[in-house]
Formats: structure tokens, sequence, C-alpha cells
């Protein structure tokens, strides 16, 4: 049977010569966004929970805009003046740290301090739990660790195609995408958790439009996460389902990289178009939101579906 939506199947060809504007302007990424609308805070609009393992917690949400609001990723920030530890968890107190953290860090590359801007990048890697990985690399940088940051933010800035956006000096994994979100105005957070969610609903979007497959401008990749669902062989983070294959990261840093800035313009576009509850936060918190919230949906996206 023919479906109003199988033109969106097809391949095209040259999605890497595609920028930012011919992206958000192809038809499978605007037959998204009008989907993704209809669950952005319409309770019921978007159902799915799951059990956070280490904390033996339940989650759920309703909408993406009630996953935002149940927004939880426990950590720990030392109080200078009394040496105690501070545990915090919601997005508030998220925010308030990652803002300082931003302002350290844009400050460490104009002043050149190579001290400070180490110690800020280990912050973040500690804040996401991804610091042991990482800490290596942000010290093989030496005393380039601010020119190499300072080409990169001025590298992800530029408006260009996708393809060019390459470079085989920039380094892109789960840890690094939280350094560059901080420096980069727009850039989110592209980890696992955010992988895993957008394919996701990518995915359930292309069942309900009976896709024959996943769109190429909406084929995001996903990053393994450290436990199986239910005991399972299934990886919890792996949206993929019958013929609707999504791509793990594999280590794969193109990939990872264009992943990210797919996501950077979609999520961006979707803020900016929303007629939602996120257009009613500060403006500058709104993709941290949206994000938040695919983040949250990402822990494991094997269940409810």
């Amino acid at each position: 049977m023919v479906h109003i939506f199988s033109a969106l199947s097809r391949i095209p060809k040259g999605l890497e010569l595609m920028n930012q504007d011919t992206y958000i302007n192809s038809s499978p990424v605007n037959a998204f966004l009008q989907w993704m609308e209809q669950r952005m805070d319409t309770p019921g609009s978007f159902r799915h929970a799951y059990l956070l393992k280490k904390q033996h917690k339940p989650w759920s949400c309703d909408s993406l805009f009630d996953a935002y609001q149940e927004y939880y990723w426990p950590y720990i920030v030392h109080d200078q003046k009394t040496e105690k530890k501070i545990h915090r968890s919601s997005f508030g107190e998220t925010m308030e740290d990652l803002f300082s953290l931003s302002q350290v860090l844009k400050a460490s590359l104009h002043d050149l301090d190579q001290s400070a801007c180490k110690d800020c990048c280990l912050e973040i890697l500690r804040w996401g739990g991804v610091l042991n990985y990482n800490r290596q690399k942000i010290e093989g940088f030496g005393d380039e660790l601010c020119q190499y940051l300072i080409f990169v933010q001025k590298w992800l800035r530029e408006d260009k195609e996708l393809e060019h956006y390459h470079h085989p000096d920039i380094l892109m994994n789960a840890g690094f995408t939280k350094i560059y979100a901080l420096l980069v105005e727009d850039f989110i957070i592209y980890d696992g958790r955010v992988g895993a969610a957008v394919g996701s609903l990518v995915r359930r979007f292309c069942e309900e439009k009976q896709l024959e497959t996943v769109p190429a401008e909406l084929k995001f990749a996903w990053g393994q996460g450290r436990v199986t669902a239910g005991g399972s062989s299934v990886d919890r983070r792996n949206p993929s389902r019958g013929k609707y294959v999504f791509p793990a990261f594999s280590g794969n840093r193109k990939r990872h990289l264009e992943s990210n800035l797919m996501a950077n313009w979609l999520l961006g576009e979707m803020v900016r178009r929303t007629g939602s509850r996120f257009k009613l936060l500060e403006e500058d918190r709104r993709l941290w939101a949206l994000q938040s919230a695919l983040f949250m949906i990402g822990y494991d996206v094997s269940s409810n579906e």
C-alpha cells in the first residue's frame, strides 16, 4: 500500500552537503517537527517509564515537558567555604552550576589560563560522570588546551555544510560533547542517552507514518549503555526495531559529531517553533530543558514501546 509519507523514506543524495538551513527545510525534518509538536506538553501524548537501577527508583513521563520536569541527575559539589559536600540533582541546580562552569571556561580561554581551563574541564567531566575515561585526554593537551578549545569553538560556530565540520583533530565522545556544550552557543550535550531518546522518537514517528526506512536526515547515532535491559542481551540504549535501524557511535568521531550537529539544528528549531510550555521558560534554558527531557527518556528506551 502506498502511504502518503512514503516519499520521506527515500534516502536523499547529499545529506552531508546540507547546512543548517537546508537541513531544517527538508521534508523529513519538517514532518518530524510537526509530529513532535503534538507530544511536547499534552498530557498522555508521550508515555515512557523505566527503573533507575542505581537508585532503585521508578521514573516515568507522559509528555516531553513532563520528562523535563522529572529531570534527575545526582552529583556532588564541594562548598569551598565550608568544605562540605553538597548533593544536587534538579534541573535548576544543574543549570546554576553549568552556567557558572561555562563562564569560568570562557574566561580561562580569554585569559589563556591553561591551569584554570584544565581544572574547569575536569570539573565538567566530573559532573557528567565521565572523568575517568577523559582525564588523560585533557591532561594530554598540556599547555595547548586553551588553543585547542579556541579552535573548536571557532570551528563549530561556522555555518557550513555537514561534511565540512569533520576534523581529524577534534575529539568527540560523551565527555567532550559536555565541554563543547558549555563553550558553543546552541550546541547540545549529545551523549548516549540523548542519542537513544532522539532515535526512539524518530522510530515511533517512522512506525506511525509507515515509512519504509529511517530518513537519512533523522538517522541519529546512539551510544551503548553500561548494562543491558532486564538482564537480557538487548542494549537498553538501542532505539532500533525491525527495519528501523540506527547506528551506534562505536568510537566513530565523525558519526558522533554529525549526529550532534543535526540534533543541534533539530532541537533548536523545535524550541523556536513550539507553542508548548517550553516557550514559557527563560530563553537561555529552553534548549537545555528539551535536551534534559531527552536525557531522561534515553536512560532506557527498551521498555514501554
